[in-house]
């Protein structure tokens, strides 16, 4: 039977090339049970790719070029593989089953490898992510890394009919979305701020608004504060009852505090709090979750409390951080977004606002960022400004402008609010 199927794939593909670019992908070489099918596959998606095109005869003309021609049974093995073809109408369905077959033997060979990577000395959190990363290029397939420029015309012109369609995952702040379109699968997301200007708040509000607006899963690496700390910052800012009171076990309003409940409740939010994660750890986790729950966004807080393995200088440390993040965002078509520190040389500027040279081994956060926010209120630094608001600072979009939104922070609350 395996062999019929393989024959089948083959003699589709000589007689209708127009099937190669939308199979290739779920056809791998080693997919073919013997090295004589292995070798004509070779042959035709060769000749398809350099001559755009390929019959049996050019086919047969490239395993003479190899020297295979015998090998493979001459061209009687070709011209054999096309008679057999009544109709090439249910190729899809034999890819599939080919694909399947694929994957099932891949899975076994798992097996090997799960029980010889479990017999070696590496770190338990580095043998998880290597068998994940493996289990991750079996079902790669899933997802088309290589485009022509007719198919990505194609999405754009898709994009300017249905404009909807190009909005990346909403934060619920109209002007940031304007700006930044929405954060896409496959950015990384710096935001950054000095310590106790509002980061956290400001991720817990985009965390919750993104979850209900775009109805996805949530996922939250909370890596200085418990998973409780954080749902209560969320549940102040959703039922309006201050933080303090909820803190202390109080509620000044049974109805609001009901209410703030429900909208959680319906929330698809998960909070990892495990403090001092290693980076491949964070990897693991996001994998999981992406396959079993089909996360849409991941927030880390924060990357500076992310391990990995000691190196001469931090710098050199966060640059893994970062790099390993934006190729899992790629990789795993989701954005990441990561909170960072700012560092005090801020506060010795005049205007106290930050630029990209304030972010704490600012080179490769600022190298790898796709995005790159900052947050800046005046009340920060002057007790007497009233204002209630809080700038949010585009300082650096690859895709779009930059430039400052001005949002509502009601401290009390712990609260981010659009200003109409």
């Amino acid at each position: 039977m395996d062999n019929i199927i393989e024959e089948y794939i083959l003699g589709s593909l000589l007689l209708e090339p127009k099937w190669i670019a939308l199979h290739q992908a779920d056809i791998p070489i080693d997919g073919f049970s013997t090295v004589t099918n292995q070798t004509i596959y070779r042959a035709i998606i060769s000749c398809y790719e350099t001559l755009g095109d390929v019959d049996p005869v050019t086919c047969y003309s490239t395993l003479q070029n190899w020297g295979q021609a015998n090998r493979i049974g001459g061209i009687e093995t070709i011209y054999n593989l096309v008679q057999k073809i009544a109709e090439t109408d249910n190729l899809p369905y034999y890819v599939q089953m080919f694909h399947e077959r694929w994957v099932r033997q891949r899975l076994g060979m798992m097996g090997i490898y799960i029980q010889q990577e479990s017999g070696t000395d590496k770190p338990i959190p580095e043998v998880v992510e290597n068998i994940h990363s493996q289990l991750g290029k079996i079902f790669k397939g899933d997802r088309k890394y290589t485009h022509t420029i007719q198919e990505s015309l194609i999405e754009i012109e898709a994009d300017i009919a249905n404009p909807d369609r190009k909005i990346g995952v909403s934060t619920g702040f109209i002007e940031l979305d304007l700006m930044t379109s929405g954060f896409h699968p496959g950015e990384l997301i710096i935001i950054a701020a000095l310590t106790g200007m509002g980061k956290t708040c400001f991720i817990n509000n985009i965390m919750l608004n993104a979850a209900l607006i775009n109805d996805i899963r949530v996922l939250l690496f909370s890596l200085e504060m418990p998973h409780k700390d954080n749902i209560k910052r969320i549940l102040s800012a959703e039922s309006g009852i201050p933080h303090d009171y909820l803190r202390r076990g109080l509620i000044n309003n049974v109805d609001r505090y009901r209410h703030g409940l429900d909208v959680l409740n319906s929330a698809k939010i998960t909070v990892h709090d495990r403090s001092g994660c290693e980076l491949s750890h964070i990897r693991q986790e996001i994998r999981k979750h992406k396959y079993n729950d089909d996360v849409g966004l991941v927030i880390i807080d924060h990357i500076q409390f992310v391990k990995v393995q000691k190196m001469d200088r931090r710098d050199l440390e966060i640059g893994e951080i970062t790099s390993g993040l934006k190729a899992l965002s790629m990789d795993l078509n989701i954005p990441i977004i990561a909170i960072s520190h700012l560092n005090r040389a801020t506060t010795n500027t005049q205007t106290k606002r930050p630029e990209l040279s304030n972010m704490k081994e600012s080179s490769s956060l600022e190298q790898d960022a796709d995005v790159v926010i900052f947050l800046h209120r005046d009340d920060y630094f002057d007790e007497n400004d009233d204002s209630g608001t809080i700038d949010v600072i585009v300082k650096k979009q690859r895709k779009g402008p930059t430039g400052t939104i001005k949002l509502n922070f009601d401290k009390s609350i712990m609260k981010f609010s659009n200003i109409f």
